[in-house]
């Protein structure tokens, strides 16, 4: 597995982490309900959720945002963006 699917599946990891903790506090929420707070479709994210979709820069920031990652969650978050960046120097 490459770097940037490591951090993709971080990033879904992440995402599943977030939503079963929201279900833990209230059972009915549904993941079309996690994907409008995150502001994206519930297709999308069930793909993003999923391994099937990545997502950009500004999409995960919006993410980060809303759900208010912890530092070393944003740390995760973000480590594919810093790989792509350095791919794309070399």
């Amino acid at each position: 597995m490459n770097t940037i699917q490591t951090s993709q599946s971080k990033v879904t990891e992440l995402l599943l982490k977030k939503f079963k903790e929201s279900q833990l506090k209230n059972p009915p929420w549904s993941q079309r309900a996690f994907a409008k707070k995150l502001g994206v479709s519930s297709g999308a994210l069930s793909e993003i959720m999923q391994g099937k979709r990545s997502i950009n820069i500004q999409l995960k920031k919006k993410i980060a945002a809303v759900l208010q990652l912890s530092p070393s969650e944003q740390l995760d978050f973000f480590r594919s963006e810093e790989h792509t960046s350095e791919l794309q120097s070399h």
